[in-house]
């Protein structure tokens, strides 16, 4: 055997590639031996070494067999530069969505964090402090409502939130008005929010509103927006320890009806009253 041409065996372990990935870059027409003898065992000259070498590293940075085959056909630096570029843009922009989508998961994350121990609190009131969030508000269309209702609401909030390619992952609920609330008549203004999944929204979106930073009350319970025992019951707490609320209240939805089971066939929420 001439020494300028090696088996195919060889030529694959050089490479870190099986037999079969070879017979397979053969019959597809990426990467042909230099001969094949009677019995069917394929040779290759040392010359396509650094063919095969190229074709490894252009897989391995993440090629298909497709592109590497085109660029061969027409293999010049300004063609190699100019696929570079397409491939690091394509991944750029595919590292961004990986990142937008660990991110949304975070954010999932936190809604269950200590789950059980807000279940084990509920009805229990407590201050804390929480961060500006921007929403999207769609008021309810009428001053009663129902679940089939707070569904179709909600999801006028969501396709707005979807028209800018956005997740509703921090979260959904209902704003209720404390004017309204005071004046007996507590769904009046009201209606469904949807958190907006970032800090800062940099463009206009319609129906967005923003709920201040600051001390707000807070209390676990199960229960619909347009169950008001639980905030009457928050509020006389809130009365009977001497602080004012100072704006809207937040209903802010942990568990929905993907959760219900025999025991319990109603959202799992947590009120938000912002106090000073």
């Amino acid at each position: 055997m001439d020494k300028k041409y090696i088996p195919i065996s060889k030529m694959a372990a050089m490479h870190n590639l099986s037999r079969q990935t070879l017979i397979y870059y053969d019959k597809c027409g990426l990467f042909k031996p230099a001969y094949t003898n009677e019995k069917g065992y394929r040779f290759y000259r040392l010359s396509q070494i650094p063919i095969l070498r190229e074709i490894c590293l252009m897989k391995n940075i993440g090629f298909s067999l497709e592109e590497i085959k085109e660029s061969f056909e027409n293999r010049n630096p300004v063609s190699i530069y100019a696929l570079l570029k397409s491939k690091l843009k394509k991944l750029e922009s595919e590292i961004f969505e990986l990142e937008q989508k660990r991110t949304y998961i975070q954010h999932r994350l936190e809604i269950y964090d200590h789950l059980s121990v807000k279940i084990k609190n509920i009805n229990l009131p407590h201050v804390e402090w929480l961060p500006e969030r921007q929403v999207i508000f769609v008021p309810f269309e009428k001053d009663h409502m129902e679940k089939n209702q707070l569904h179709l609401t909600l999801m006028k909030a969501w396709d707005i939130l979807s028209k800018h390619k956005m997740i509703p992952s921090k979260g959904f609920g209902a704003l209720l008005r404390y004017e309204s609330i005071c004046q007996n008549n507590p769904l009046k203004n009201a209606g469904s929010i949807i958190i907006l999944p970032y800090d800062k929204c940099n463009y206009h979106i319609k129906n967005l509103i923003t709920i201040p930073e600051g001390e707000y009350v807070i209390m676990y319970k199960y229960g619909m927006p347009y169950d008001m025992e639980p905030v009457y019951k928050l509020m006389r707490w809130i009365d009977e320890h001497h602080f004012n609320v100072v704006g809207d209240i937040v209903d802010l939805c942990l568990m929905d009806t993907t959760f219900y089971n025999t025991e319990h066939n109603t959202d799992f929420c947590c009120l938000q009253v912002p106090i000073k």
